[in-house]
């Protein structure tokens, strides 16, 4: 009989989510905060996708992406910026280069 996995409680759980966070405000130079409402689940993959090769979507609850950045305050005052755009519907987009796709498909 196989055994039943047992569920990681909160902050053993939420703990690599802010290791990735972090490293991900350390190694782009660029972050967009952009607004997901009225976007559908298969059309936030294709944006995934789509910006694979060029950078990173994180779309995760608002608290634990500020919380993430408050922990790190102290070594990165400079994060504390993106704060007051934290609010409602968000997805972040880490990339380095200013060089992302076009989402429009081509009109050939």
């Amino acid at each position: 009989m196989p055994q039943q996995q047992v569920k990681k409680k909160g902050k053993i759980r939420k703990e690599p989510f802010f290791g990735k966070l972090t490293k991900l405000f350390e190694d782009y130079t660029a972050i967009f905060v952009v607004g997901c409402d009225n976007i559908g689940s298969s059309h936030m993959q294709q944006i995934k996708r789509a910006i694979r090769a060029h950078g990173v979507v994180v779309k995760a609850k608002n608290t634990l992406v500020r919380r993430s950045l408050r922990l790190n305050a102290e070594a990165h005052p400079d994060w504390l910026a993106i704060l007051p755009y934290i609010k409602g519907n968000i997805a972040l987009v880490f990339t380095n280069g200013d060089d992302l796709p076009s989402m429009k498909k081509n009109a050939s």
